[in-house]
């Protein structure tokens, strides 16, 4: 007999269709080796390392669905200028170098007012996960201020 490579996944709970592990298992130990709320899709091993989840009416490997990045990821250090990032789905676990960050609306704006680097990471199944580097450049300096005039001097 021929070894069935597949994977199982979570059929229900708030994680439904992801991964839990893949396997090469004989016909016959599908079933046997199933966790409770789980279920078990053949497929190719190739896919091991994609991005995917288990569609599970339809019982097959889908894209885990992309995170929309910001809309920049330099921004100057002016308290101003912005990196903004929106469509976060209600849920999503938001950090900002590792502290958590509350998002009501769905955005996340980036703004500083010095130098600094800042790593940015939504979590949000079924979401691939975003990671995201924004740098705050020093701001360029304000252009110099035309000469003033000499005074004129009196006439004696």
């Amino acid at each position: 007999m021929i070894p069935t490579t597949g994977c199982y996944y979570r059929t229900t709970g708030a994680r439904i269709g992801e991964i839990t592990r893949w396997v090469t298992l004989p016909p016959w130990g599908v079933s046997l080796n199933a966790e409770p709320d789980e279920g078990f899709v053949v497929t190719p091993a190739m896919y091991q390392d994609a991005p995917v989840m288990v569609d599970v009416a339809g019982g097959s490997l889908v894209a885990r669905p992309v995170l929309r990045g910001p809309d920049r990821t330099d921004i100057r250090a002016d308290g101003e200028d912005a990196a903004t990032i929106a469509g976060i789905p209600a849920g999503a676990v938001v950090t900002v170098d590792g502290a958590a960050v509350a998002v009501d609306d769905g955005t996340l704006e980036i703004v500083s007012t010095m130098p600094a680097t800042y790593r940015v990471e939504i979590v949000c199944w079924p979401y691939q996960d975003l990671d995201v580097t924004i740098v705050a450049h020093e701001p360029p300096p304000p252009p110099p201020s035309p000469a003033e005039p000499e005074p004129e001097e009196a006439a004696p």
